[in-house]
């Protein structure tokens, strides 16, 4: 095991949902909130099946695994409405995983664009998401970790933004991969 503890912080990078199959996930392990140790990326379907399987097998692949403490996201959807099981992810991986929100979502509406679009199997993934905890400007919420332990992995991982520092750099370093340069807020 690494004497440092490193955060996976993942986000999708911009994709066209009416022209792409595929859109990239980048993965950005950070070291508290400054130290930038490794970026991975991946390509997962859009609105695709199994995307928890497939980010399951991805990490636990990775040469910074071993020295993973948490896992954090930006919201439960990734690629579209590709559903992040966190439960089940967390029990695959063995880690602690994180969804932060800038604010709580409406109740109801992503679960309500599933159904009406037929992904109705992917409500037992929203549901088991659990409830929302605010801290600071923003909400998470999280499996395989108390509200106390997440809050501790949060603040240690958050720089000057509200958003935990890795997230905002996967987000920008997706921006740049598709677009050319970041643009907007991160």
């Amino acid at each position: 095991m690494s004497r440092r503890q490193h955060i996976l912080s993942l986000d999708d990078a911009p994709f066209d949902k009416f022209r792409e199959k595929d859109a990239w996930v980048i993965g950005v392990v950070t070291a508290g909130p400054s130290l930038l140790e490794g970026v991975m990326t991946t390509r997962v379907p859009v609105d695709g099946e199994g995307i928890t399987r497939l980010l399951s097998v991805w990490i636990r692949e990775c040469r910074f695994f071993r020295s993973l403490r948490a896992i954090l996201f930006e919201g439960i959807t990734m690629a579209g409405l590709s559903v992040i099981d966190l439960p089940e992810l967390h029990e695959s991986t063995g880690l602690p995983v994180i969804s932060v929100h800038r604010k709580i979502p409406e109740p109801g509406r992503l679960e309500e664009t599933l159904t009406q679009l037929g992904f109705k199997e992917r409500l037992r993934a929203v549901a088991a998401a659990g409830p929302f905890h605010p801290f600071g400007s923003i909400a998470f919420t999280c499996a395989g970790a108390t509200t106390e332990e997440a809050t501790a992995i949060l603040s240690a991982c958050r720089g000057r933004s509200f958003l935990p520092e890795g997230i905002r750099m996967a987000h920008l370093i997706g921006q740049a991969l598709i677009l050319g340069e970041s643009k907007g807020r991160a």
